[in-house]
Order: C-alpha cells, then structure tokens, then sequence
C-alpha cells in the first residue's frame, strides 16, 4: 500500500491519478507534498498506452468509440489507479523556507 513518506498515512487513490510530472502528489493529512520518481512515471505512461491499444484492439468496430470510452476508459483507470496505489511508492519533495 502506498504511504505519505512524511507522515505514513495511506496515500488517497483519487489524488494519485492527478500525479504527473508537473503536479505533485499532496498529504491529506499533513499536507506535505511528494512525487513519483522518473521511471515509475514512465512506467505508468507505458501501463497507460499498453492498456488503451489492447482495449481498441477488442472493442468491435460496430459499438463505436463511445462504448470504449464509456466502459473501458474507467478500467483502464481502476488499472492504473490500483497499480499506482499498490506498487509504486512516493518520494518526498523538500519543501522550501
């Protein structure tokens, strides 16, 4: 389970889909900010793409794009989400004075 590196409280999974390069991840309980190293990052990135071409690849043609978006795009979330959550860990960004 993904844990604040300042305070060890469980990290919120909503907050960790926002996680990006530019926007770091913050505590709900001791408001502190932390980030995801570069390659989980990318690995996420590549989790991210991997699963989007297998479910385009599956959908058929007749549905449409809008059963994909409307089904699957949360999987691929609930995915991602979980794989953030439970195997990627946080780092601490020193805040500045």
């Amino acid at each position: 389970m993904n844990t604040c590196p300042h305070c060890h409280a469980t990290a919120n999974p909503v907050r960790l889909l926002f996680v990006s390069g530019l926007i770091a991840y913050r505590c709900g309980r001791c408001r502190r900010r932390s980030r995801l190293s570069a390659r989980q990052m990318s690995t996420i990135a590549v989790l991210t793409v991997g699963l989007c071409a297998v479910f385009t690849l599956i959908v058929p043609t007749d549905l449409g794009l809008w059963w994909m978006i409307a089904y699957l795009m949360p999987l691929v979330l609930l995915v991602i989400g979980s794989a953030m959550l439970f195997f990627m860990h946080l780092e601490p960004i020193e805040e500045r004075q």
